[in-house]
């Protein structure tokens, strides 16, 4: 009788081990002394679910190995009408975040990453109106980012432009 418990709770234990591998998502404490590589982001990308005659853009470049810049913007004909600096940042904790500084002001609204994997991050900041969640993802064909506020989603995609 007792052999066949301890085989019930041998198998119990190995599906939790390999269960906490497998998962992809990590927090980022866990990651502080590991090597995060958000290079996936990387590049010129074009939005492809823009409405008509909108044309939204990001670009990012890598600044260093805790450090990655980006720029937003969208343009109706040949108007900017909106646009926004980004920036990913890993702290001196090991955290990293997600800053975004609105055109013409100098302080940013920050939001913490919650989740890295290798090709997507969550970032959260409960206190700002919208978004309070911001996720990215490397996709098949580009990139995915969604901002939400729980109620609320809006979705884009992207694609790399030349």
């Amino acid at each position: 009788m007792h052999q066949k418990y301890s085989f019930l709770i041998l198998i119990a234990v190995a599906l939790l081990a390999s269960c906490k591998k497998n998962n992809p998502v990590s927090n980022p404490k866990q990651v502080e002394n590991e090597s995060v590589n958000l290079d996936w982001l990387i590049g010129n990308w074009q939005r492809t679910n823009d409405k008509e005659n909108k044309e939204t853009f990001e670009d990012w470049e890598k600044l260093s190995s805790t450090e990655y810049r980006g720029h937003g913007y969208t343009m109706v004909e040949q108007d900017t009408v909106w646009q926004e600096n980004i920036e990913l940042v890993k702290m001196k904790d090991g955290n990293w975040t997600y800053n975004v500084f609105q055109k013409n002001d100098p302080t940013s609204t920050d939001f913490k990453l919650t989740a890295i994997s290798g090709n997507s991050f969550t970032a959260e900041n409960p206190e700002n109106e919208f978004p309070k969640t911001i996720k990215y993802h490397k996709s098949e064909n580009g990139l995915i980012a969604i901002i939400s506020d729980g109620e609320t989603e809006v979705e884009f995609e992207f694609e790399e432009r030349d």
